[in-house]
């Protein structure tokens, strides 16, 4: 993946066994998205979050989700309810992170979400 956009190649290349070379390949920027920094690119793409693990922890959780309720074997919405929240739980502690409720002051960063569109049209859409 790009280091500053997180965007996955559309090919693999074969390193062989030299696993420098291919670490020192996934550890720099190969993409022409434009951003400097995860960060940089978070605060474009306009989504209310800081964090770059976000992306990371967002679609791990909707390969398993998705690839999950293909198969049928959540039966009821009980099943389902549960399997969310542990996938929630699971894609988080993959990039090492947790997820946590915490208390909000009145009106402190809360906003109504509709839909995934973004308010200004970011440098690239890296989805």
């Amino acid at each position: 993946m790009c280091t500053n956009c997180f965007r996955k190649e559309n090919v693999r290349y074969n390193f062989g066994n030299d696993i420098e070379s291919e670490k020192r390949f996934h550890s720099e920027k190969w993409c022409d998205c434009g951003y400097n920094s995860p960060e940089e690119m978070m605060l474009d793409q306009d989504m209310g979050f800081t964090d770059p693990n976000w992306l990371r922890i967002a679609k791990d959780f909707l390969t398993n989700y998705h690839a999950m309720l293909a198969s049928d074997k959540l039966e009821s919405k009980e099943e389902q309810t549960r399997f969310f929240l542990k996938q929630l739980k699971n894609s988080a502690n993959n990039v090492y992170k947790s997820i946590e409720l915490v208390e909000i002051k009145k009106d402190e960063g809360w906003q109504a979400i509709f839909d995934g569109k973004t308010e200004k049209k970011p440098k690239t859409n890296i989805f």
